[in-house]
């Protein structure tokens, strides 16, 4: 081999263990992003009462309260109530549009989400 081919195929070989190592460390942070709080230290109780839902889809709102609940719970720092009672803070929301767009097609040409 000559030395050109020698340097390229050892440049292009350092450059693949590069952006090896930047993936698998860019890989590092995406596990505990959301994981943060931004809420006020003086927050231990959440209450959060069921989403009002202005659109046609049925059970939306259950779906995305229990969701919501199940959030605030798994980061094991809030006590969660279903209503505004005794809470330091209150979460209300309303789900005011849907809209559903397929990212793909199958082999079928059925969308898939």
């Amino acid at each position: 081999m000559s030395k050109k081919v020698f340097a390229s195929l050892r440049l292009c070989g350092l450059c693949l263990v590069v952006g090896w190592l930047s993936l698998a460390s860019a890989g590092c942070g995406y596990a505990l992003a959301g994981r943060g709080s931004f809420l006020p230290t003086d927050i231990r109780i959440v209450g959060i009462p069921q989403l009002v839902n202005r659109t046609t889809y049925f059970d939306v709102e259950q779906v995305l309260t229990e969701r919501i609940r199940n959030e605030f719970i798994g980061r094991g720092k809030y006590r969660v109530v279903p209503e505004a009672g005794d809470s330091d803070a209150v979460l209300n929301a309303e789900i005011v549009s849907i809209t559903l767009s397929p990212i793909g097609l199958t082999t079928g040409q059925l969308a898939r989400a």
